[in-house]
């Protein structure tokens, strides 16, 4: 939960600069356990830098978060947040010297197609809270990928179907997809009454 709200706040402070400043919601003072959160501030800043998750990096680095608050300048907590603020540069080198890549350019937009299936019934997910959608958002943002999702209006339900979309029709997905004119497009077919998720790009 902490990288996932970690990661809304570091899309606009993870810049080519020596000191990154990233502000962690709390609670309270008293909720922080120091070692952890600045561990897990380095892995979320990680995160974004290389595009791998920090299981990945700790696997091909297993040294990488260790002895972490020498890279840390400060840190503190004002108005609900725990403020840290980290030397990027330092840990760009240990990445560097863990022969670990850094993820160049900007980051790719993806179109978010989906449909779930409720018992007899396939329907296209809009722009309406869902849960599937939400944990695919909350791990875009954690590697600050875009994430689109379609409106799912007249247009929209006129130019896909659920049945489209389970039967894999690529071309149809790909003209659905002209309007919003993303990068990557995603579709996903949901069956949470199966516990199965189906997904292709």
């Amino acid at each position: 939960m902490l990288k996932h709200l970690l990661t809304l706040l570091l899309a606009c402070t993870v810049m080519p600069v020596v000191a990154i400043e990233i502000r962690v919601p709390v609670e309270s003072p008293q909720t922080v356990v120091l070692d952890e959160m600045l561990t897990s501030v380095a892995e979320g800043v990680a995160e974004r830098l290389t595009g791998e998750s920090a299981e990945s990096l700790t696997e091909r680095a297993p040294d990488l978060f260790t002895g972490i608050e020498s890279l840390v300048g400060s840190y503190g907590y004002s108005d609900g947040f725990f403020i840290v603020n980290l030397d990027a540069d330092a840990l760009r080198a240990r990445l560097a010297s863990s022969e670990i890549p850094l993820w160049q350019g900007a980051r790719p937009e993806f179109l978010l197609w989906a449909t779930e299936e409720q018992g007899l019934e396939r329907n296209m997910i809009g722009l309406e809270p869902h849960p599937v959608m939400a944990a695919i958002e909350a791990d875009a943002a954690r590697f600050g990928l875009s994430i689109r999702r379609p409106l799912m209006d007249l247009e929209d339900t006129l130019a896909l179907s659920p049945p489209e979309v389970w039967g894999g029709f690529t071309a149809v997905v790909e003209r659905a997809s002209d309007r919003y004119g993303a990068e990557q497009v995603v579709v996903i077919g949901d069956r949470p009454d199966r516990n199965r998720l189906r997904y292709w790009f």
